[in-house]
């Protein structure tokens, strides 16, 4: 590094100052160590499956640093400040290697800024997740059970400003705060749900319903969790190690619609039933969860929704569909009766939504979707279209597949299975039709299955099946405004052709399946 003299201080040729990160308003990105060709930046970043990231450290070596400002010049958050006092900084930094409690230390020191804290400022929102306490990289969130609550408390002196928590919050209790503010508490207290075993919570949920038989797998646990340990898949709802890595926040058991389980059946309430078929779409009799979805998207109710897509040989995969286009795939659409990650997924889509999402999914989903909803506002605010399939039963795929196999079908020639009559049926490539009783397979239906009694899905916005319409058409079930305000825009475009519904023959199946379920609640 050459040098230059400056009075009786020398400094480097091209100095720009000595580099100070602020941590303010830091979003992870990288973009200053990407920037460093001298390579004195070394940044951990935790990243999250549903795409959120957690900055775990941050470091700079004074001793390689050539304060060249690319750092802060690269910077699209305004983190970095080049402070321009060559001889002074060089004795407070020195060499030395910096990471981020020694910056905030400095930051103080030299008054860089009157930064912005984070505090609540929708308390009432708070429900004692602890995803802030995982995500502040200067632990200046702490929480503390006392009895039957948590208090969840910042330190605004510690707060580097950084949003870190602010961002990951899915209850959108946090905010930026100015020091002015006078109705800012940087203190939630949370109450939490009770115990009826003593062991943490998801021990709790794992005894009660997932053990017991009575989960749905509708995954909405997995939505939820802030350490991201409970899974779904192919397989029962599981979280290996629970023991040790369960942070004990009773949030799985706030969300989960089987917790205190309620029954829900019948057709319910409703706008309107008819039967519809798609004009622009292809796919499963009349291809109206496509068209709905994609006339959200073009009323701009919603930026994105998620569909179950699957491989070649009929494995679920959960897609995000952002453009009508998209839709034109047609393994986005048809059944697959097999479950699907749709809740995972959600995490997801809803940290990265702007306007909205549409969500499709069998009853107990929309359950789980609105018992979330209930309880956190990202949730609340950003899933604006929920649609619900008419649904007997639902399968674990690798079941599925087996038993199918004993019946001579390779998935990887189906076309499209279905159930309709009491039959469950497989379309081949070459045009034939595999056909049985849909009383063949009650040795796979799942047990969560077997306590559910609700066919229509009734807390959804729109319900869809074939059952009650003639070939080629969809059942067609609007239940709220969202979903009247959509088919009148579908009716207004003529993007689909209309007939009637027979709502005595969705009725029956509907009951049917009440009656047939019916006994294993009773024995709850």
């Amino acid at each position: 590094m050459r040098l230059k003299s400056r009075g009786d201080s020398l400094e480097p040729e091209n100095y720009f100052g000595h580099p100070v990160y602020t941590l303010e308003n830091c979003t992870s990105c990288k973009a200053c160590q990407r920037a460093c060709k001298p390579g004195a930046i070394s940044i951990e970043v935790d990243s999250k499956p549903d795409g959120r990231k957690m900055l775990k450290s941050y470091e700079l070596d004074f001793g390689k640093c050539n304060f060249c400002g690319k750092c802060a010049e690269k910077c699209p958050s305004d983190v970095i400040i080049m402070v321009e006092d060559f001889e002074g900084m060089s004795k407070r930094v020195g060499k030395e290697l910096f990471d981020i409690s020694k910056f905030m230390e400095l930051k103080k020191e030299l008054r860089l800024r009157e930064y912005k804290r984070a505090g609540f400022v929708k308390p009432e929102n708070c429900i004692g997740c602890e995803l802030c306490v995982l995500t502040c990289p200067v632990k200046a969130i702490t929480a503390n059970r006392v009895n039957s609550r948590v208090e969840i408390t910042i330190d605004p002196e510690t707060c580097g400003g950084c949003g870190e928590c602010i961002r990951n919050c899915p209850a959108y209790a946090l905010g930026f705060v100015e020091e002015s503010m006078t109705e800012v508490r940087f203190l939630s207290i949370v109450e939490l749900p009770k115990k009826p075993i003593d062991v943490k919570y998801f021990g709790n949920l794992k005894e009660k319903v997932i053990d017991s038989g009575l989960c749905s797998h509708c995954a909405t646990c997995t939505t939820i969790c802030p350490v991201y340990d409970i899974t779904a898949g192919d397989k029962p709802i599981e979280f290996p190690n629970w023991e040790e890595e369960c942070i004990d926040c009773g949030s799985c058991i706030r969300v989960c619609p089987r917790w205190d389980y309620k029954p829900l059946s019948g057709v319910d309430d409703y706008i309107e039933i008819f039967a519809a078929k798609s004009k622009r779409y292809k796919g499963q009799d009349g291809a109206m969860v496509t068209e709905i979805i994609a006339s959200a998207l073009e009323m701009e109710l919603i930026d994105a929704s998620l569909f179950v897509d699957r491989t070649e040989d009929w494995q679920t995969k959960v897609v995000t569909i952002r453009k009508p286009k998209q839709l034109e795939k047609g393994t986005a659409s048809g059944t697959k009766y097999s479950f699907a990650d749709v809740m995972p997924g959600m995490r997801r889509a809803v940290f990265r939504a702007k306007k909205g999402l549409g969500f499709i999914g069998t009853p107990c989903m929309v359950s789980g979707l609105r018992k979330i909803q209930e309880e956190v506002a990202s949730f609340r605010e950003k899933v604006n279209l929920a649609i619900a399939l008419f649904c007997t039963e639902n399968f674990y795929y690798h079941q599925l597949k087996e038993f199918l196999a004993k019946k001579g079908v390779d998935l990887k020639h189906a076309v499209k299975t279905d159930i309709t009559k009491g039959k469950f049926i497989v379309s081949l490539e070459n045009g034939e039709e595999v056909k049985f009783s849909v009383k063949e397979l009650e040795e796979i239906v799942p047990s969560g299955c077997k306590h559910c009694i609700d066919f229509t899905g009734v807390e959804s916005d729109i319900s869809v099946g074939s059952v009650g319409s003639e070939d080629g058409y969809s059942t067609i079930i609007v239940r709220s405004e969202v979903g009247k305000k959509i088919i009148d825009f579908i009716r207004e475009k003529d993007y689909a052709e209309f007939s009637e519904a027979d709502v005595s023959v969705v009725e029956k199946l509907a009951n049917y399946k009440i009656k047939k379920n019916k006994k294993n609640l009773e024995n709850l």
